[in-house]
């Protein structure tokens, strides 16, 4: 379904590439008003949802490595608690790490957790020069995420029909100097 063939472990969690049998939970989440009001503003239909799964990792290209990944719980027990992406901002040239999560598991540290494996991956297997992400202005918790990954505030951007999202960064050369601070 996209490029994204390596299966992560961290802490607490498992990141999977995200397949076909991952859509109905996809579809859930992407139904869930409180998941997309800082996404699309709105929930999505399951049509809608299905709809962008395709745009965004199966019928567009995607760079060798890259693409979503299911979470799941490290010790196998309980639902898709949401997904972690790495792929161009938009269609464009620039490479974003994303995630989304059911609210049950909001606020415990697990998008940070999937998101910062992610930036590790680009970085260190992908060799990417920057990686960015984006948030919608209000959306103070995704932002605090993005923070806690490395990746600093670098002005707003205009992206997936938004006119102004915040928008994030980190390179490689400051992602090593964090690295070394951290003994990661």
């Amino acid at each position: 379904m996209s490029n994204a063939d390596r299966i992560f472990e961290t802490e607490r969690l498992v990141l999977a590439p995200l397949v076909h049998k991952d859509f109905e939970a996809l579809v859930k989440l992407d139904a869930n008003r409180a998941v997309m009001k800082h996404i699309t503003g709105r929930p999505r239909s399951r049509e809608e949802t299905i709809a962008n799964i395709y745009k965004n990792y199966i019928n567009t290209e995607i760079p060798p490595g890259m693409g979503a990944w299911s979470i799941t719980w490290r010790d196998g027990d309980g639902p898709f608690l949401g997904l972690v992406m790495l792929k161009p901002l938009d269609g464009g040239p620039e490479i974003e790490v994303g995630y989304r999560l059911h609210p049950d598991h909001w606020g415990v540290g697990l998008a940070t957790e999937a998101a910062r494996r992610i930036v590790s991956y680009g970085f260190d297997d992908l060799k990417l020069e920057t990686i960015v992400g984006v948030a919608m202005t209000d959306n103070a918790a995704s932002q605090k995420v993005l923070q806690k990954c490395g990746l600093r505030p670098a002005g707003h951007v205009s992206a997936y029909g938004i006119d102004s999202l915040a928008y994030f960064a980190l390179n490689r050369e400051d992602y090593r100097a964090i690295n070394a601070r951290t003994g990661e």
